[in-house]
């Protein structure tokens, strides 16, 4: 009746999110399972290669030199009736992330007030992010967030092949497993 997710094996009730021939119950699923599969079937030399340049390369929004690192923030929005909570992850360098913090808290002060629920909702949120804010670091390692994302993005640029590999190792009863053996 209900599909069930292939990482997690909850249950699906409506949507998902589709790759190959499975289904996810969210981002997070899809995500990690792209990551299994990087690993199982590209070196870990060209996957740490890949980490290393996304690590040390340009930021993508300001364009100077790296290091970057994943970076999330929260927006409030109230809408009288109905509320808005958004998070967003960037990658960036440390000086986007302090901006991109700040620009939500002022989101969050100028328009999360204007709902029941998103006063509540700011009221953990807006310090949340300020708190953030105070603590941005320079990375000095890639995080496994990020080791995480480029997987992820390996695993869309190689999808004629990883099809292939995928539905050989599931099919084949002498690959020693499956791939769903990696989520059991």
């Amino acid at each position: 009746m209900f599909e069930k997710c292939a990482a997690c094996g909850g249950r699906i009730l409506a949507g998902g999110s589709r790759f190959l021939n499975w289904t996810f119950c969210n981002e997070a699923c899809l995500t990690r399972f792209k990551a299994a599969l990087t690993d199982r079937l590209v070196p870990a030399e060209a996957v740490a290669q890949e980490i290393g340049q996304a690590f040390q390369s340009n930021c993508p929004l300001c364009n100077r030199p790296g290091p970057n690192d994943l970076y999330s923030s929260t927006t409030v929005t109230g809408m009288l009736v109905a509320s808005r909570v958004a998070s967003q992850t960037r990658l960036c360098c440390a000086r986007c992330a302090r901006k991109n913090r700040l620009m939500a808290a002022l989101h969050c002060l100028g328009l999360g007030w204007w709902s029941p629920h998103a006063i509540f909702y700011n009221l953990f949120v807006l310090p949340s992010n300020l708190i953030a804010l105070l603590f941005v670091r320079e990375a000095t390692a890639p995080s496994p967030a990020l080791a995480a994302l480029v997987k992820a993005r390996i695993a869309d640029q190689i999808v004629p092949q990883l099809q292939a590999a995928a539905m050989n190792a599931r099919n084949d009863p002498n690959s020693g497993g499956t791939l769903d053996d990696d989520f059991a």
